[in-house]
């Protein structure tokens, strides 16, 4: 009698725990894809990162050019470096096809490059092959 009541208690309990367990039989929804990051576009002109300083203006004439530019954080490569001249805190303008863009100041040399930030004088971003140098003509 007792196996009786045993099996009808299972049988009773039975549509329970098929419900219970239905979920772990269930596919799970797929996860949705991680959104992509999208790439940072051009930087606005108005939102222009603050300059520091102006720096201090070289005795020697220097030219060269841009070779990297972040306009997100105002920083600058040049290819002039200390076999140059180029000290720390001097001061680049900086022109694109004889436009006035603004002025950076060197904050790094290596011995054929340097690393600059963008002065309190931008006019614009700096880009690639933008020509850089520590007097213009009308400062001579």
């Amino acid at each position: 009698m007792r196996w009786m009541g045993r099996v009808a208690w299972s049988l009773a309990c039975l549509p329970l725990l098929v419900a219970g367990c239905g979920r772990l039989f269930r596919s799970r929804p797929p996860e949705p894809a991680p959104k992509e990051e999208a790439a940072p576009g051009p930087a606005p002109e108005r939102l222009l990162p603050l300059g520091r300083d102006d720096g201090i203006q070289a005795a020697a004439t220097i030219r060269g050019k841009v070779i990297a530019a972040d306009k997100f954080h105002g920083v600058v490569a040049i290819n002039v470096g200390e076999t140059s001249g180029v000290r720390p805190r001097y001061a680049f303008t900086v022109y694109r096809a004889d436009k006035f863009v603004g002025t950076i100041v060197v904050d790094d040399t290596f011995p054929d490059m340097s690393s600059a930030h963008y002065g309190k004088t931008m006019k614009g971003h700096v880009e690639i092959g933008d020509e850089v140098t520590t007097k213009l003509l009308t400062d001579l």
